[in-house]
């Protein structure tokens, strides 16, 4: 089991705290007394970042796959593309992959709003758009952050070419994440409420749908 990166410093918080009250209870000889019981609330939360940060190796699908861990949120059709919608809650991995074999050509953050991320309503918030060229032509992923500890940390670099699978970065706590594919030359393979595994899970392929 992997970590992400920048889980260390959200740890080291709770991590002197406990140090913190370990000192205060021995100097005050209360160590080894039911006020020890204290000590579980930090403990517990650095058990919580651990876990949330969390970056599992995987073997990499077939066809599209799911650039998140969660639940599909909705599929609309939106102009010329479909879109697939992932919602991720506190407790699904949130490192995300990219879909496809692909080249990075642009990028676009916004700042936005602090709306609950599995609010239709979310794609107001905090956002970065990623743009990639693939073998179907120009797909685009935007990460959308939910309501608390608003961040999303690209891994990428513009211009660079990525495997299917490859890490492509994060967003903290609670977050969603939209694929935008051209409705011509694919057809979607999960429906709404369907659990997801960036990496693993075929979302779409390319051509005519399966039989």
């Amino acid at each position: 089991m992997f970590f992400a990166r920048g889980w260390l410093p959200f740890a080291l918080i709770p991590l002197g705290i406990a140090l913190l009250i370990v000192a205060i209870l021995f100097l005050t000889d209360l160590l080894f007394t039911p006020l020890v019981l204290i000590l579980l609330i930090p403990i517990l939360f650095i058990g919580f970042i651990k876990w949330f940060f969390r970056d599992p190796e995987r073997t990499i699908g077939e066809d599209i796959v799911a650039p998140a861990d969660g639940v599909v949120q909705s599929i609309d059709q939106i102009g010329p593309n479909t879109r697939i919608a992932i919602f991720m809650n506190p407790f699904n991995v949130h490192v995300n992959r990219f879909p496809m074999d692909c080249t990075v050509t642009g990028k676009k953050y916004h700042e936005g709003g602090y709306l609950p991320a599995y609010n239709k309503e979310s794609e107001q918030n905090e956002r970065l758009h990623t743009y990639i060229k693939t073998a179907i032509g120009k797909v685009e992923l935007v990460q959308i952050s939910g309501a608390l500890v608003r961040r999303i940390d690209p891994y990428y670099e513009m211009g660079m070419e990525y495997p299917k699978g490859t890490r492509m970065g994060m967003i903290r706590f609670g977050s969603r994440v939209d694929t935008y594919l051209p409705s011509k030359k694919v057809s979607t393979a999960v429906q709404v409420s369907d659990k997801t595994k960036a990496g693993i899970t075929t979302i779409a392929t390319i051509g005519k749908k399966r039989k």
